[in-house]
């Protein structure tokens, strides 16, 4: 009777190795993608902002504008902007949505009270 255990605790044992398999990461190559052609590298070359643009003084042609509906963000206030391209406007239908005309840029910055 021990001889049978013996034999199943073996079997048993040797199923449950901690030997992992061999594992082999190779490295995955990543293209070089140019990025430069999708914008500024900084914010404040596009001249959105009068200087000091801290304190948000919009240049002409970019609009503040608010929303008629509050979105709450952890107590955090948001001023909102929009610049449409030159000699373009937004289409407006009362049952869908905007249609903003290609070149636009919506702008939004977060403040937190401290």
């Amino acid at each position: 009777m021990m001889k049978p255990l013996a034999v199943i605790a073996l079997i048993i044992l040797s199923a449950c190795q901690s030997k992992k398999p061999d594992v082999v990461v190779l490295p995955e190559e990543i293209p070089a993608i140019d990025l430069t052609h999708l914008g500024k590298a900084q914010l404040s070359e596009y001249g959105f902002f009068q200087q000091p643009i801290k304190d948000l003084n919009p240049v002409a042609g970019v609009i503040p504008y608010t929303l008629n509906a509050v979105l709450f963000t952890d107590y955090a206030y948001k001023k909102r902007f929009i610049k449409i391209p030159e000699g373009t406007t937004v289409a407006y239908n009362a049952h869908d949505v905007f249609e903003f005309p290609v070149g636009t840029i919506l702008i939004k910055k977060f403040l937190l009270s401290c």
